[in-house]
């Protein structure tokens, strides 16, 4: 098998024939012995215990030491999912869920770090991909927290946005952003903090984002947010605060945010005619 890149310093990659099984030095021989060189052992974790929908299933599993890993097959979304859903066109992607985060971290991004990511081909040209990554204690993903009626603190909301805007601003563009990949944690007496997560298919850029792009982001997030409230129940302060937050500071692009704000609301209007409750 030929894989796309060498593997990230402090990483260690083996391939056996077709597969390529790559982990951070550290923890390589432990995942191993857990059974994650082998899909057959990442689906013994994810198949047995895992839960949640989207893209698939994770699960939890503790490794000696303490360090706990969120398991996962990764999956496409999209037109393609019903076609292609676990299947990629080359390893390059796949990859990239190594080199990407492990980047994004290094300039300032808080998410996930990446442990553990096993590549496998066949067909020919056709791969598929198991990740495993670092799991965030103690949070609860935004898209749950307003599904089930919660509301969030000023600098909750403020957190999110502060982190949605710093990824931009350091050339991460998310490209599946909304509400279920934004992790709050809260704690007692300390500052809320968010986590963005599910990197699978990001860019990362030499330069900040353009301003298409992040109203693109702004927009899914906004549409994100309506979709997961009951019928109705979608608040006008918390849509309108996405973008006031976003844009602190900022005086230009809050307007020109503000102009296309409309337009937005539009699109949002005619995906709405396809969702199911």
């Amino acid at each position: 098998m030929t894989v796309a890149a060498a593997p990230p310093e402090g990483f260690r990659g083996v391939t056996r024939g077709r597969a390529f099984f790559v982990a951070r030095a550290a923890e390589i021989e432990t995942v191993r012995e857990a059974g994650l060189d082998q899909p057959e052992g990442w689906d013994r974790w994810t198949g047995a215990r895992g839960t949640g929908a989207g893209r698939g299933a994770t699960a939890t599993l503790d490794l000696p030491g303490g360090l706990r890993l969120r398991l996962k097959q990764l999956r496409r979304g999209g037109a393609l999912a019903a076609l292609w859903r676990e299947r990629f066109s080359g390893s390059r992607r796949l990859l990239d869920n190594l080199r990407i985060p492990l980047e994004a971290a290094a300039r300032g991004v808080a998410t996930p770090l990446p442990v553990v990511l096993l590549v496998v081909q066949g067909p020919p040209g056709l791969f598929r991909g198991w990740l495993g990554t670092e799991e965030v204690e103690g949070v609860t993903d935004l898209a749950s927290l307003f599904r089930a009626g919660q509301t969030t603190e000023p600098d909750e909301l403020e957190s999110a946005m502060n982190v949605v805007r710093q990824m931009h601003d350091v050339g991460l563009d998310h490209r599946d952003l909304n509400l279920g990949n934004l992790l709050l944690q809260r704690a007692d007496n300390a500052a809320p903090r968010t986590w963005v997560c599910d990197l699978d298919g990001a860019r990362l850029l030499d330069d900040p984002l353009g301003f298409e792009a992040r109203q693109r982001a702004l927009r899914r997030l906004e549409r994100s947010y309506v979709k997961v409230c009951a019928p109705g129940a979608a608040s006008d302060e918390i849509r309108d605060g996405l973008y006031r937050l976003y844009a602190e500071g900022d005086p230009r692009l809050a307007e020109r945010l503000e102009q296309g704000r409309p337009a937005g609301r539009g699109r949002i209007l005619l995906h709405r005619l396809g969702w199911r409750r």
